[in-house]
């Protein structure tokens, strides 16, 4: 079944690679960098462009490449949580972001839990590691929580050298000092579990065990302190890595986390589905959700929330990257032919449903008692601002400490987020312990 373009598809709308900016740009900008037409951002509510109390002076050694090569090796698998399963190279060629800067890049298997079932998992990803001679007690680490790359198995970033647009992000967290680990998150990268798109708790313990298994390759040079960081489905990550530290994350030291647009509550889409105001941003994380649920709950027919045209080309609206039988100009095609009535639930309670699993999915997801910071913008297209207000009013009513930095009239795509990087700077001496969850109405 076919159907009339409708809108003329740039291809450099579907896959992105980072413009060449400063250290601090590209580092704020990482939540940008998604493989599919999709965007992200989120919202909150103190005053609007608040500033946070950071120091800004703080900042890591400068590394070269002629240091040698810290060593890191597979320890015996403990079988638990965070558990090495495999020590591997990374995919060649690497970006040379990253081979320019004087680290040591490995991919790792570990083992984690499924927020889904509580069942034990196995999960990949990247630990980049800074050569040359740590501080005392070990570089601390920063739990990378990238942006969506979709949903299949084949499109998790450390199967690809260029790390799907996330080598420039990690790079630069290294030269500032930091071990970085990034997560491919469960069911990507490989295969077996169900990818459980957008819940909070599996993100959350997936980036919690990264950071053991890195500090697993070598105690003496990897700190057991950690700081999460991440932008949009990696916001999510990054928030609920730091909600699940109290009960899930013992043995580790969590100093704090900074979240950038994330998609704490993704139930607006729902809403947007029903009325048919979706926007094509939205498409492509609506349909992840739907395949992700259905997936999980094998009493969900697919055929209540879409129309026989998407049933017709479900399969190239999950590509996440181009295949043998398609191209990025098919993918996008795809995605922008698809109308208002194409993704309506056909019923009431269809909607309800949907709704409240994705709910079940949201943050919170615990009780962090450590510094967090949370920049979004009003204006976002992807992540609708009143769900991710909820959250954020829910998290400051359990006593999280939030500092809240709401951008009026801003689009993750200029959003001002510079704060981050001092803030996380400011999390590594013992700082940043602010909170203005009390100025909010």
């Amino acid at each position: 079944m076919t159907r009339p373009h409708r809108r003329s598809t740039d291809a450099a709308s579907v896959r992105r690679r980072p413009n060449r900016r400063t250290a601090r740009s590209i580092l704020l900008g990482a939540t940008t960098m998604l493989v599919v037409a999709v965007t992200a951002a989120c919202s909150v509510s103190p005053p609007d462009n608040t500033s946070v109390p950071i120091n800004p002076s703080v900042s890591g050694p400068a590394l070269v490449s002629q240091y040698p090569n810290v060593t890191l090796t597979a320890p015996r698998d403990s079988r638990g949580p965070g558990g090495v399963v495999a020590l591997q190279d990374p995919p060649t060629p690497v970006d040379p972001d990253l081979t320019s800067v004087g680290v040591s890049i490995r991919r790792i298997v570990y083992r984690s839990t499924s927020g889904l079932d509580n069942s034990p998992t196995e999960v990949s990803g990247i630990v980049v590691v800074p050569n040359g001679p740590p501080p005392d007690g070990g570089w601390p680490v920063v739990a990378y929580g990238r942006p969506n790359s979709g949903i299949q198995p084949q499109c998790a970033p450390s199967l690809f050298g260029s790390m799907l647009g996330n080598a420039e992000v990690m790079a630069n967290i290294a030269v500032s000092g930091y071990v970085v680990v990034m997560s491919d998150y469960q069911g990507i990268g490989q295969s077996g579990p169900v990818v459980p798109f957008l819940d909070a708790t599996t993100y959350g313990n997936n980036l919690i065990d990264a950071v053991r298994a890195a500090h697993a390759l070598n105690p003496t040079v990897i700190s057991t302190k950690w700081i999460s960081y991440g932008g949009a489905l990696g916001g999510l990550a990054s928030w609920a890595a730091g909600d699940r530290s109290v009960a899930y994350g013992q043995g580790l030291d969590l100093l704090g986390s900074a979240s950038i647009a994330p998609w704490a509550n993704m139930t607006g889409l729902v809403d947007r589905a029903v009325s048919g105001t979706l926007n094509p941003a939205q498409y492509s994380v609506y349909i992840y959700t739907l395949q992700s649920i259905a997936d999980s709950n094998p009493s969900m027919n697919l055929d209540d929330y879409r129309s026989p045209y998407a049933r017709s080309i479900w399969p190239t609206l999950l590509q996440c990257l181009p295949t043998a039988r398609t191209s990025v100009e098919d993918i996008g095609r795809a995605i922008t032919s698809l109308g208002p009535d194409d993704l309506k639930p056909n019923s009431i309670a269809a909607a309800a449903f949907l709704k409240s699993r994705i709910a079940a999915r949201a943050l919170p997801v615990g009780a962090n008692k450590q510094p967090a910071l949370i920049i979004y913008g009003t204006d976002d297209q992807v992540a609708d601002v009143g769900p991710t207000e909820a959250a954020i009013t829910q998290a400051c009513q359990d006593g999280q400490r939030l500092f809240v930095v709401r951008r009026a009239g801003e689009t993750q795509e200029d959003l001002k987020a510079d704060q981050a990087v001092d803030f996380v700077n400011t999390l590594r001496l013992g700082g940043g312990n602010v909170t203005n969850c009390g100025d909010r109405p």
